[in-house]
């Protein structure tokens, strides 16, 4: 079964985890799991815990004292940060980071739910990051409800009359990326053009996913400009990878997915929202019609290196003109607005697909 929230506490805090796990389903109607019935241990609850926290989309913290204390609560954290769950940590008797988390939640946004103002935030944040959940209110103030109805219902008739599934779109030219599943998200574009819900890589629309060198097609460890030289790299000639066979989005997803041009991105600059998120870092960016995708700050790579900075970094599909050795992306610092820049093509970046759905 498929869970919301997966929720880490100590059994000492249960009555208060307990309390704050109703007060968010009846909120958000959010389905969350904790464990209410003392799992035994050994392997058993290791078994339940991992199969809990994997079937979970986001992972959150009862932060306490208490829970501070508990290497279950480590294991879980840790856990869930290799599967890039994303980690919501929840304080709930205003305790002081301890060394261990304070290590892991330096510059997150942490929820201290004993301020209301707080809590209302923690409530409005789940409506935000897994859309309009069964039962609840729409979350964005523009995003009207029948409003959001009708559009739906009109993207469903046009996949329908064009004959285009969704996940049809992942079925041709499929190399490497098995567990990648991307979802075409509508925002209302003048051009027509549809974005893809995560980048390429991620299992999680909110993850950071792969780096990729601009036209390489081979998921790779280190990005150094000799290894790019010997590799598939783009002749001189290329002004668009888009389309071709260095385009990874066409490769690994199908022909209808593209890697965006420098046109298609200033579009999402220009006719979007973007609102910045410190947890997790990045932008939500929103369309006109209320629809919406999130962009994470997954930083760039270099040698041996990545650098998980703030910063979001992502490749176009143009080149530069008269400089070979660099190529168009994207880029956006903390809460700064995106803009059109110029890097070197042999560093790793992030790339997220297009499609045109007819």
């Amino acid at each position: 079964m498929e869970y919301d929230i997966f929720i880490s506490y100590s059994r000492k805090d249960l009555n208060k985890a307990r309390n704050l796990k109703a007060d968010i389903e009846k909120k958000t109607n959010a389905k969350c799991w904790m464990d209410l019935d003392k799992i035994p241990g050994g392997d058993e609850f290791e078994d339940v815990i991992i199969k809990a926290i994997s079937n979970s989309k986001m992972v959150l913290f009862v932060m306490s004292k208490h829970s501070q204390k508990s290497e279950n609560t480590k294991n879980e954290i840790r856990f869930a940060k290799n599967k890039e769950k994303r980690i919501v940590p929840v304080n709930i008797d205003d305790c002081k980071l301890e060394d261990w988390f304070s290590y892991k939640f330096d510059g997150k946004d942490i929820i201290y739910i004993n301020k209301k103002e707080q809590r209302e935030k923690l409530f409005e944040n789940i409506k935000l990051w897994f859309g309009s959940l069964p039962g609840t209110k729409q979350t964005l103030k523009h995003r009207k409800g029948w409003l959001y109805v009708v559009v739906i219902l009109a993207l469903l008739a046009l996949l329908s009359i064009g004959g285009v599934v969704l996940s049809n779109l992942t079925k041709e030219n499929t190399t490497e990326i098995r567990s990648f599943k991307p979802v075409a998200v509508d925002l209302g574009l003048p051009s027509g053009t549809f974005w893809c819900d995560r980048n390429i890589g991620a299992t999680e629309k909110d993850a950071k996913g792969d780096f990729y060198s601009w036209g390489d097609t081979v998921k790779r460890k280190s990005f150094h400009q000799n290894e790019y030289d010997q590799g598939c790299k783009p002749s001189s000639s290329m002004t668009s990878i888009a389309g071709s066979k260095y385009d990874i989005a066409s490769k690994t997803m199908g022909s209808r997915w593209k890697v965006p041009s420098k046109a298609q991105f200033q579009e999402l600059i220009d006719e979007c929202t973007w609102v910045w998120s410190k947890n997790p870092r990045g932008y939500y960016v929103t369309g006109k019609n209320g629809n919406q995708i999130f962009l994470p700050a997954a930083g760039w790579s270099c040698g041996n290196v990545p650098e998980y900075t703030e910063f979001g970094f992502y490749w176009t599909s143009d080149g530069v003109k008269n400089d070979q050795g660099k190529a168009l992306c994207v880029r956006f610092p903390v809460d700064h607005k995106a803009k059109i820049d110029k890097g070197y093509t042999y560093y790793g970046r992030k790339i997220r697909p297009v499609c045109r759905v007819k």
